[in-house]
């Protein structure tokens, strides 16, 4: 990447690596929307809020550690830049056990406070369980959302962006597809929902 920046027009240089990045955070938004399409069109209606609130409450821990991985991305651009490769190194394996410690943590939190959350987010009474439910599903797959973050901000500080969109895309292919099987078909709501989601990552 570097070179690349040097070599050539510094705006096409950009572009190139900086759209991957744009549509990869694009479609991990596409999750949660996936979703919602799928079981409006085969839920309840206690179905579909529940997978509007919790979709909210992950696109918020999606959030929180796609900021936190950007540092990882922007400190291994440094290192790479000046062939610091023992502290380029350091940063990746720093970086491996640091977010699996954050994972656990989350992943620790969601589950615990699992109906004190629900709560929290003003969910009406009749989506509380299908709300609770689908939470407890993709807090279990917290792990599996921040594996992805870290792997990309790797791969992104090392001037890969286009793998990270690869691995993004077939997963939200493989989410609609599990959506429409386990909601559609089998009938199974806001878990189903969350079920497919943990699947796809």
């Amino acid at each position: 990447m570097e070179q690349r920046l040097l070599k050539e027009n510094t705006f096409k240089a950009l572009m190139i690596f900086a759209l991957p990045y744009m549509f990869s955070n694009l479609l991990q938004v596409f999750y949660g929307s996936a979703d919602m399409f799928v079981v409006g069109q085969f839920g309840h209606t206690f179905d579909v809020s529940g997978v509007s609130i919790g979709s909210q409450t992950m696109s918020l821990i999606t959030n929180l550690v796609l900021g936190l991985t950007t540092g990882v991305t922007v400190l291994l651009g440094q290192y790479l830049g000046s062939k610091s490769y023992r502290d380029l190194s350091k940063t990746i394996g720093g970086a491996i056990v640091l977010f699996l410690i954050i994972a656990l943590g989350l992943t620790f939190v969601m589950l615990s406070f699992n109906n004190e959350i629900t709560l929290l987010m003003n969910t009406p009474k009749e989506a509380i369980e299908a709300t609770k439910s689908y939470l407890s599903v993709c807090s279990a797959g917290i792990i599996f959302i921040v594996g992805y973050n870290v792997v990309s901000s790797i791969l992104r500080g090392l001037g890969d962006s286009k793998t990270p969109l690869l691995f993004v895309f077939i997963a939200c292919m493989i989410n609609i597809v599990v959506d429409f099987v386990l909601v559609g078909y089998f009938h199974m709501g806001a878990k189903g929902a969350a079920i497919a989601t943990v699947s796809a990552q």
